[in-house]
């Protein structure tokens, strides 16, 4: 009835397993390097699939006679597209969704084989072929990517000290590392498995846009966190890999992440490679200067991974190693640490090179990361339910995303990163007076004024770049003066706009001067 179901049905038959298999499968399956994709969640995803994509051709296409639109009604209800039903009734409206659920059916044959895309590597297009691309790459780099390159692409945001303080603040690196990371990994494994315009990719970036939302969110900063995801990546396996990644896999996996961003409104991205690897350099290179904090949010959540994710301690410290070996010189000097020897980068190849042998022995299946289990979901996880979208509770109460009157709350689903603090939607906030500022002056419970405006620092004091005792000074009078000699970036002072909780009186402050040493305050 449907070619998409001829195919998934034919992948109901695997190859035979043998005892030596399933011994040689028990360590890998054990570190996450192997895992089948389960056959039910194959099906169940096609379906869904096949069911969207017959929904919309009915809704989208006008004038159909009742055999078209019967056989479209049926496709929605039970889960397939009328492909042959359709193709001879030679109706041209119908001949774009048709053509979508032929790419469909190409998807799946590479879906449902990785070693498709091996074969045909060579005439494969890195712009349109993309997808295909990148889910080969996560599939042949499997165990680069778990230990050592998706963790240096996730962990520099410790890079910046602007983007590790609010990411402090909202409590991610400290609550549950794990889950925000393989939630972020799930996300995009939807987006590139299905593609951008599937029912999975529409709404793993809808997903995306609403946990985004929620937060005023520099533009500049969620284009480097996305290039970060595809460039550190790229750059950790050309040093780590078990064999150098072929132009085109480079170029794919480059041109999915660029997709993924424009889907998720960051501006500035063309899929021009040394533009934005260009750009990315110039980033880190601005960044490259030691400082506690980063090394402080870096150590954050390498060590709350590895606690929740009961990570044993020698194999935390042999991937502390891959990681760091696999690092560029900005990165390393960013966090303070030094280049491994030479001796110490080969051992970690070697160990590469061994269990990519290891998994080559084995029988080849589906691998499609989107239906696999996780920590945090073992028994796998839909799209519409991955991803937390709410708001964090660390997060001041008094923010506007937290209040439901119509003039002063903002719609998440439609804030878009800044490129600037005053692109920012106009808000109608609370006035304060200086005596109620002055009664939060302290490490638990800290205001502070600049600019006309009332921050709560609360969620972030103890890890402010500057110092916890410039601000317990500062609560009770007017800080304008130090938040512009500090020289702020335009990150920071978007970031800034998710503490702002109110406008001061126009009255001037009463003279008011502390002078609090922050070892007193402990």
């Amino acid at each position: 009835m449907d070619p998409c179901l001829d195919l998934v049905i034919g992948a109901r038959v695997r190859e035979r397993w043998t005892l030596r298999h399933r011994l040689r499968a028990l360590p890998l399956r054990r570190m996450f390097l192997y895992a089948d994709t389960p056959q039910d969640r194959i099906e169940r995803a096609v379906h869904r699939e096949l069911s969207d994509l017959s929904r919309r051709t009915l809704h989208a296409v006008g004038g159909l006679p009742p055999a078209a639109r019967d056989a479209l009604a049926r496709g929605e209800a039970e889960g397939f597209f009328p492909r042959r039903e359709l193709e001879p009734m030679g109706l041209r409206g119908l001949d774009p969704w048709i053509e979508k659920h032929k790419r469909l059916e190409r998807r799946l044959r590479w879906l449902l084989n990785p070693e498709v895309t091996r074969a045909e590597i060579d005439h494969l297009d890195p712009l349109e072929d993309a997808d295909q691309l990148t889910c080969f790459v996560k599939y042949e780099f499997r165990p680069e990517f778990l230990y050592c390159a998706w963790a240096n692409a996730i962990e520099r945001i410790a890079q910046s000290e602007a983007a590790s303080t609010f990411f402090h603040a909202t409590g991610a690196a400290e609550g549950n590392p794990v889950k925000r990371t393989e939630d972020t990994l799930i996300h995009y494994y939807y987006f590139f498995n299905w593609g951008p315009d599937s029912y999975h990719g529409r709404k793993a970036i809808e997903s995306m846009n609403q946990m985004h939302g929620r937060y005023f969110i520099p533009n500049d900063g969620m284009k480097y966190v996305l290039l970060n995801g595809a460039f550190s990546v790229i750059d950790s396996l050309a040093v780590i890999g078990h064999r150098p990644l072929h132009r085109n896999e480079r170029l794919g996996y480059f041109h999915t992440h660029v997709n993924m961003g424009q889907g998720m409104n960051i501006r500035n991205l063309t899929h021009d490679w040394d533009e934005m690897y260009s750009w990315f350099q110039g980033m880190n290179k601005a960044l490259s200067t030691y400082a506690p904090q980063k090394r402080r949010m870096w150590l954050a959540i390498e060590d709350n991974f590895d606690r929740d994710a009961k990570v044993p301690g020698w194999f935390s410290r042999f991937r502390r190693l891959m990681e760091i070996s696999s690092m560029d010189d900005a990165f390393r000097s960013a966090l303070g640490f030094e280049r491994p020897s030479d001796r110490k980068i080969e051992f970690c190849r070697a160990v590469v090179r061994g269990a990519n042998r290891y998994r080559a022995a084995l029988p080849r299946g589906p691998y499609i990361e989107s239906l696999q289990n996780f920590f945090t979901y073992p028994d796998g996880v839909e799209i519409e339910t991955a991803g937390v979208k709410a708001r964090s509770p660390n997060m001041p109460s008094a923010c506007p995303f937290h209040v439901t009157i119509p003039a002063t709350s903002i719609d998440p689903e439609n804030q878009r990163p800044l490129v600037n603090s005053s692109d920012a939607p106009e808000r109608h906030l609370r006035v304060f007076t200086w005596d109620e500022v002055r009664r939060h002056d302290r490490v638990d419970d800290l205001w502070v004024v600049f600019g006309g405006h009332v921050y709560d620092l609360t969620p972030f004091a103890k890890n402010h770049p500057g110092g916890l005792e410039i601000l317990l000074n500062g609560s009770g009078r007017d800080m304008t003066d130090e938040f512009e000699e500090a020289g702020h970036s335009e990150l920071t002072k978007v970031f800034a706009l998710n503490f702002r909780i109110g406008q001061i009186e126009a009255a001037a402050p009463v003279s008011y001067r502390r002078d609090v040493q922050v070892e007193a305050q402990a």
